[in-house]
């Protein structure tokens, strides 16, 4: 039961994995970086930084 538990969070893991790489393009067309960092799995509490693009409306 504890190894399958086990293996189902590994597997949930891999495919946040693989959908945080096609959902922020991170691949070799669009990354510098090694397969082996492209390869390495994400943490369960990644979040993707998002940057706010400037607009000539906004006021400081």
């Amino acid at each position: 039961n504890n190894q399958l538990v086990q293996d189902v969070a590994r597997m949930r893991n891999e495919l946040n994995h693989l959908m945080a790489r096609e959902q922020y393009h991170v691949g070799e067309k669009y990354s510098l970086f090694t397969p082996e960092i492209q390869d390495a799995l994400l943490p369960n509490s990644f979040k993707m930084l998002t940057i706010a693009t400037y607009s000539s409306r906004m006021t400081s």
